[in-house]
């Protein structure tokens, strides 16, 4: 079973979600640039997971199946950013879309979500410190 759901209706239900507990992320950030992508500010595959600003995705390394328990997706992006900024922004972010986290290391955080599991992985290439690109995995999965 292929699930859609359009993206100017995600785009709209993030707006609202600002006074979901407590917080949330308010429409006028996404207008901000907040959310910057190639498209609409999401990741391909995953529309309501956000692109951090400064994060360019990697499209053809995506891979995206449905499969009978649920849906399975790789992205990738880039970006010349901090490791410690891109955990802070998706922590914030995906608990405030109903993302509840269930592990932070050093180089990777888990989320789940009803049926499904985020983790996004993390890693600098050649220094990040001065500048060089950091490499960002999302692989979302049917929850074990």
């Amino acid at each position: 079973m292929i699930r859609f759901i359009p993206r100017v209706f995600s785009v709209a239900l993030l707006g609202l979600c600002g006074g979901i507990g407590g917080g949330g992320v308010a429409f006028g950030e996404m207008a901000s640039g907040r959310f910057t992508a190639g498209g609409d500010g999401f990741l391909s595959g995953v529309e309501d997971v956000p692109l951090m600003a400064g994060l360019q995705e990697v499209t053809e390394e995506n891979l995206v199946f449905d499969v009978p328990e649920g849906r399975i997706v790789q992205a990738e992006a880039r970006g010349t950013v901090r490791v410690e900024a891109v955990q802070e922004f998706y922590e914030e972010t995906l608990v405030n879309l109903g993302w509840q986290l269930e592990g932070v290391g050093v180089k990777e955080m888990v989320f789940r979500r009803g049926g499904e599991q985020l983790a996004i992985k993390f890693s600098a290439l050649d220094g990040e410190a001065q500048g060089k690109e950091t490499v960002i995995n999302f692989s979302l999965i049917p929850a074990p």
